[in-house]
C-alpha cells in the first residue's frame, strides 16, 4: 500500500483513517523534520532518527506554535506531493492579515479596519479591538481605548456588540456554531450551541469566502449585528469536536481524495 502521511490529527481521525483508507499511514501528532526537492517530500522516521520516508501523500491538519511549521508547510506546498487540505490553499491563511485581505476580496460586509507598527499608540474614538500573532484561540488580542501602546504590531478594528457565529465547511456540508461567553472575546469559555441550520445569509457569505479562498475545510467566523455578517476570520483548521458528524464528514473527504491520489 502506498504511504500516508499525516502531521497534527489527532488520534481518534487517525484511527478512523486507518479503519478507511487503503494506506499505509505514518502519523506524527507534532512537526517532524520534513524538507522537499525535484518536487519530493522527505520526512524524518517517527521512530529510526536519520532515516527519511517519502510519503505519496500528506494529510497536514493543525495550527502549532513552533517555527519550523511555516518551513513544512512551505516545503509541501512547493512540491508536486498532494496534500489535505491542500497547502497551497491554506499557507496564505498563515498570517492574519495577509489571510483576512484575500477573504475580504470575496466582497462579504467588511469592518473598517487598519495595521499599526509596535509602539505606536494610535488615536481614536470609542474602543478598538487589537490583535497580534497568528494564533487562532482567542490570544493576543486586547480591547483598548485610546492612547494604548501597542505591543506588537496588530490589527485595528472597532469593538461591535454582536453575536460571535462560526460557520464550520467540510465540502458540501455546513454546520452554524454560535459562541457565547462572558468574556468579550467570545470564543473564551464559550458555550457553543450548534444551530440547526446556517442562516442564509451566514451562509452564502461563508461560501462565498471559501470558494473564493479554495478552500474544502475551514472555519469561517463572523460578527453578526443587526443581521449583518461581518467577517472576523477565516480558520484554516478549524475543531472538529463541537460537531458530532464532523469527523466523519471529514474522513469521507480525506478518502475520496486519497483514492484520486494513489489512482
Amino acid at each position: 500500500m502506498e504511504l500516508l502521511v499525516t502531521i497534527g490529527l489527532d488520534a481518534a481521525l487517525v484511527t478512523a483513517l486507518e479503519q478507511t483508507l487503503e494506506a499505509r499511514i505514518v502519523a506524527y501528532p507534532a512537526i517532524p523534520r520534513a524538507f522537499s526537492i525535484d518536487g519530493r517530500v522527505l520526512i524524518e522516521s517517527a521512530r529510526v532518527a536519520g532515516r527519511l520516508i517519502e510519503p505519496r501523500g500528506v494529510l497536514f491538519y493543525s495550527y502549532f506554535d513552533a517555527p519550523d511549521a511555516a518551513i513544512v508547510r512551505r516545503a509541501l506546498a512547493l512540491s508536486d506531493v498532494p496534500t489535505f487540505p491542500d497547502v497551497t490553499r491554506t499557507i496564505h491563511l498563515d498570517d492574519k492579515a495577509v489571510g483576512l485581505v484575500a477573504a475580504l476580496e470575496a466582497g462579504v460586509p467588511r469592518l473598517p479596519r487598519g495595521y499599526v507598527p509596535a509602539g505606536e499608540i494610535p488615536s481614536f474614538a470609542g474602543e478598538r479591538v487589537l490583535k497580534w500573532g497568528h494564533r487562532h484561540c482567542g490570544e493576543d488580542k486586547v480591547r483598548a481605548a485610546s492612547g494604548f501602546v501597542v505591543p506588537q504590531p496588530a490589527l485595528v478594528e472597532p469593538f461591535v456588540e454582536g453575536t460571535s457565529e462560526r460557520v464550520l465547511l467540510i465540502g458540501d456540508h455546513a454546520w452554524h456554531l454560535r459562541y457565547e461567553s462572558a468574556d468579550w472575546r467570545k470564543n473564551v469559555g464559550a458555550t457553543i450551541t450548534t444551530l440547526a441550520a446556517p442562516e442564509p445569509a451566514l451562509l452564502d457569505a461563508a461560501r462565498r469566502v471559501a470558494t473564493h479562498l479554495g478552500l474544502l475545510v475551514a472555519g469561517i467566523d463572523f460578527l453578526v449585528r443587526d443581521g449583518v455578517p461581518y467577517l472576523l476570520e477565516v480558520n484554516a483548521y478549524p475543531g472538529l469536536d463541537d460537531v458530532p458528524d464532523a469527523p466523519a464528514a471529514f474522513v469521507g473527504h480525506a478518502e475520496e481524495w486519497w483514492r484520486r491520489v494513489i489512482s
